[in-house]
């Protein structure tokens, strides 16, 4: 007992600087929704500045306050320059640009005071207090005593002043902020001047108690991440609380070190980030979410990419020209020049394992040096101890490093987006400080080696060494080329698109059958793969690897690799690898520029970051557009150019393709079968642009007969009593904290008929919608598919019983155009696997050409078909919500649930939109309608349920409906006289 209270005394410091911290992380958070991953670098630089000022003889009266005065302008800065230029792409882009900044300043500071540790000056008098023969410094006391009074003068300010008060109110709403005259930008940028004020405080105080170091300093603040996590990230009392939480457990591990088993553990150096690191993920994983919509998106970094269809064909002559300047490069390059080559081969790859996670599925990585690291650390340690040659080793540290990403994924199945970026931040410092010296993956004594590599008999052959740079080029070249043409593979068949779909809205992924949960482990396991085949191929070529090698700043540089290239591009990847790698040589040759190739990495990161979010790709299209556009002037003004360089100019402007054939599907009995029932005409399919390709027979059929439409109608029995039900919704009750949404609603679809549900706004409507597709929990109730309680099932199960859905809230995939957001909602039909897509197998070949055959006939249905190519990001409100009802008629479901689809659209949109219903629901497709056009949910509606205050009030046939003296209430907000109720009114939509 006597233990636990001293090391608990012993946190003290702990806890004052934590929730200094924390309470800046908080502030900031509040006011701009940004977690400002830049806090411990902006506490860093004014521990430096202060160091500096008394080291010239600066009185502390002075020093102190221009300290403190230095990390208010840096957030000043950071809010102006990073956050307010990246609002437009989204929380995830402005906490990327905080990533760029942490970079910069880390850099600029090992560039200016280097990377010794120095001894800060003292702030308090030395000297300390002994309890129970603990010591505790003053100045750790100080701490203390200033991160109470700093808590308490930070309440009263913004509970009792007029600026602390407007702040609050403008962090909680910009608009109504704006309305009564605050400036939400103006408050914006107090409270990151005020965060960055109180993190420059607690980094002077504690750097007075530790040491000065640019790395270790800027990662002190991560266990106030966490304690800001534990408050909630809003509440400035639970930053304090979780600062109290996160310093008491970070003291006493000297004393869990007693303990037996787990002591074994924590006796090793760095025990402390992995009790962190448990700690994090176990809040995270409590207070995270199922799923997020499009309010935390992965996207806001431009990631945008169309699918191709997997075809082969002539490789184009640059192509060509491409593979044999890369095969003849290392007869003629330089010694050092073929190892930038080797470089450049390693970096593409793991920026092309950041594209798979980060730009595909929106989940945000810093410790991929950390995956590169295990990969390289175990090649080694498999080498030397199981006496594994390559490529067996190579095969053990993918796999061993893919477990390690998804581990780390478990995380992303409760959070993403901002709270993933801080899991993987402390993984990294985690794996720094504990994983890597440790003598597990073998680097214990300093470094990590293994024994020279060779595949093959000396003498016979096949026989490689790889101690020559020439032969360990090919190798790597090769392995880039099969990664490359299997991530293409992957991005173009349903596992890609799977992929993109969970990063645009994990919501509406869900509703098209997508197990959002298995996606996200495949990316990161993906993505862990790559980024270990990387360290892999690092420690055959180098044969000795140093935990420095894989440091959390190594990240961030990867991180910049990867958004340079573009975080949607594979080509980009190998783009930005190959001037990275052109960088570091030049930068290793130029003494001049020693020390400054970290500050460049940072700073290209932010510069692409705000002037060209794409990166290199992006910037490659927008020249192939332009060269594009000049050939075709040029043809317009007559000007004789010869036809080969015309048709260059053309393919140019051509989307990137694939590497594999498209065969023709078998018919799809079920578009045309919606096609003939439009009662259009057949129109010629879309040509493929050439001679037809070979004809496959025994085209796979749809992986779910459920998801099938059949003509019903005329089996259907006349009375609504008669036919079997599709939906039965018993008693659901649904709870938001102590607020009642639903209370007890029941109503039931039966097969082939439209089902209205209507009410006032705030009715509670959507929410039961949700609640019937499993977006939500009910406290109570049941509901039924088909006679089969799916209560308890995930969306995506529910999906593939046939539910199919539209949202209230737009749920399109903004980074795809009309054609490619169709696409994705054919994954229930698609019955291949992510192997079988990275390697475009004839399953996969099939599978693709019957979805894309499927989406053409739905597009034709709802006259989509001149808007396919088109990006819905900037389509008419109308035409998205005709988009988003063809990607639920793709899906095939059996019961479509359309959330005010009729919103936007004007009286003939509208018109047009009751007749493809009608047609639907003639081949007996069940429909459960949420609208608020009268006029239309009375006209093709064979039964209505009227919803209001979260309680069904009336339901039967719309002639009944409009009759409801209680439904004409809940609309007009007054109970009708007799003789108004004797005749039909419509209600009037609030």
């Amino acid at each position: 007992m006597k233990t636990i209270f001293v090391y608990t005394f012993l946190s003290i410091p702990l806890i004052g600087a934590f929730s200094m911290f924390a309470l800046g992380i908080s502030v900031i958070y509040r006011a701009s929704r940004v977690l400002n991953l830049s806090h411990g670098a902006m506490a860093m630089i004014p521990a430096y500045v202060f160091y500096s000022l008394m080291t010239a003889d600066v009185p502390m009266v002075a020093a102190l306050p221009l300290a403190v005065l230095t990390g208010a302008l840096l957030g000043v800065l950071v809010e102006r320059i990073f956050v307010r230029r990246l609002r437009a792409q989204g929380p995830t882009a402005q906490t990327v640009g905080t990533v760029a900044v942490t970079g910069l300043l880390i850099a600029a500071a090992a560039k200016i005071w280097g990377t010794t540790p120095l001894l800060a000056p003292q702030v308090f008098p030395v000297g300390d207090v002994r309890i129970a023969g603990a010591a505790v410094r003053y100045g750790d006391l100080g701490l203390f005593a200033v991160g109470l009074i700093v808590s308490g003068s930070l309440f009263a300010f913004f509970k009792y002043t007029e600026v602390g008060l407007a702040m609050r109110g403008a962090a909680q709403n910009r608009r109504a902020a704006s309305l009564m005259g605050i400036d939400p930008d103006l408050a914006a940028g107090a409270a990151w001047a005020l965060g960055g004020g109180l993190a420059a405080l607690a980094g002077v105080l504690l750097a007075a108690v530790t040491n000065l170091d640019p790395y270790n300093l800027s990662l002190q603040v991560l266990p106030a991440f966490v304690a800001a996590l534990i408050g909630g990230l809003e509440s400035l009392l639970g930053a304090v609380a979780g600062a109290a939480i996160a310093g008491l457990l970070f003291g006493l591990v000297p004393a869990l070190a007693q303990l037996p088993l787990v002591g074994e553990v924590l006796r090793y150096s760095g025990a402390t980030q992995l009790v962190l690191t448990v700690l994090a993920l176990i809040v995270m994983a409590t207070r995270g979410r199922k799923l997020s919509g499009t309010d935390e998106k992965g996207g806001g970094l431009s990631t945008s990419t169309s699918f191709a269809a997997p075809k082969t064909g002539r490789i184009r002559p640059l192509a060509w020209i491409a593979v044999a300047l890369l095969v003849v490069w290392p007869f003629f390059a330089p010694f050092s020049m073929l190892g930038t080559s080797l470089l450049a081969l390693e970096l593409a790859i793991v920026a092309i394992s950041l594209v798979v996670l980060i730009g595909w599925v929106g989940q945000i990585s810093l410790a991929q040096a950390s995956f590169v690291g295990i990969g390289a650390m175990i090649t080694g340690l498999v080498a030397r101890g199981w006496g594994l040659g390559f490529p067996a080793n190579l095969v053990v540290a993918v796999v061993i490093a893919a477990l390690a990403a998804a581990g780390l994924g478990m995380v992303a199945l409760r959070v993403r987006g901002l709270y993933l970026a801080v899991a993987t931040l402390i993984f990294a410092w985690m794996a720094d400080q504990f994983l890597f010296p440790s003598p597990w993956l073998g680097a214990g004594a300093g470094s990590s080696t293994m024994p020279d590599q060779r595949l093959g008999v000396p003498g016979g052959f096949p026989s490689f060494d790889f101690t020559s740079r020439k032969t360990l080029y090919f190798v790597m070249l090769a392995v880039v080329v099969v990664v490359l043409a299997a991530m293409a593979n992957l991005r173009d068949t349903k596992t890609g698109r799977a992929f993109f779909a969970v990063r645009g809205s994990e919501m509406a992924a869900a509703s098209l059958g997508i197990d959002v949960m298995r996606y996200k482990l495949a990316a990161f396991a993906l993505s862990g793969a790559l980024a270990g085949l990387g360290g892999s191929l690092l420690m055959l070529e180098q044969r000795t690897v140093v935990p420095a090698q894989f440091l959390f700043t190594v990240s961030l540089q990867y991180l910049a690799i990867a958004v340079v290239g573009g975080l949607g591009s594979l080509s980009g990847a190998i783009a930005a690898g190959l001037l990275f790698a052109a960088l570091n040589e030049v930068f290793f040759r130029v003494a001049a520029l020693s020390g400054w190739l970290e500050i460049v990495s940072a700073g290209l990161l932010a510069v692409v970051l705000i002037a060209q979010p794409g990166g290199l790709a992006a910037a490659a299209q927008s020249l192939r557009a332009r060269s594009g556009r000049a050939g075709e002037m040029l043809q317009r003004l007559g000007a004789r150019v010869p036809a080969p360089i015309t048709g260059a100019l053309g393919k140019l402007r051509s989307p990137n393709t694939a590497l594999w054939s498209k065969p023709p599907a078998a018919e799809d009995w079920l578009a045309n079968a919606l096609h003939d029932a439009s009662g259009e005409n057949d129109e010629p399919a879309a040509s493929n642009g050439g001679a037809d390709p070979p004809v496959v027979e025994d085209a796979p059929k749809p992986a779910l007969e459920l998801g099938s439409f059949t003509v019903v109608e005329a089996s259907l029995p006349e009375e609504r009593e008669e036919r079997t039900s599709f939906l039965e919704v018993d008693g659901i009750t649904v709870r938001f904290g102590g607020l009642t949404a639903v209370a007890n609603a029941s109503l039931t679809v039966k097969e082939g008929e439209i089902v209205g549900l209507i009410g006032p706004n705030g009715a509670g409507k959507t929410t039961l919608f949700n609640a019937i597709l499993g977006l939500n929990s009910p406290a109570e109730g049941k509901i039924s598919i088909h006679g089969r309680d799916v209560s308890g099932l995930n969306p995506h199960l529910r999906a593939r019983l046939g539910v199919a859905r539209t949202f209230q809230v737009l749920q399109l995939f903004n980074e795809l155009s009309v054609f490619d957001n169709l696409l994705v909602a054919t994954h229930l039909h698609n019955s291949s696997g992510i192997f079988s897509n990275l390697t475009a197998s004839r399953r996969t070949l099939l599978s693709e050409a019957e979805a894309r055959d499927r989406v053409r006939e739905i597009l034709r249905l709802l006259d989509l078909e001149a808007l396919a190519d088109e990006g819905v990001r900037n389509l008419p409100f109308g035409i998205l919500r005709m988009v988003e009802l063809g990607r639920a008629l793709v899906t095939g479901g059996r019961l479509l649930m359309l959330d005010e689809i009729a919103s936007g659209l004007n009286e003939a949109e509208t018109d047009r939109l009751s007749h493809i219903v009608s047609t639907v629901r003639s081949l007996g497709v069940s429909i459960l309608l949420i609208e608020h056009d009268i006029r239309m949910v009375t006209g093709i509606s064979d039964h209505i349920f009227v919803l209001n205050q979260g309680t069904v009030i009336a339901d039967g046939p719309p002639s009944v409906i409009q009759r409801d003296p209680q439904v004409i209430a809940a609309y007009l907000g007054e109970t009708p006289t007799e003789d108004a109720a004797e005749q039909p009114v419509e209600p009037v939509p609030s």
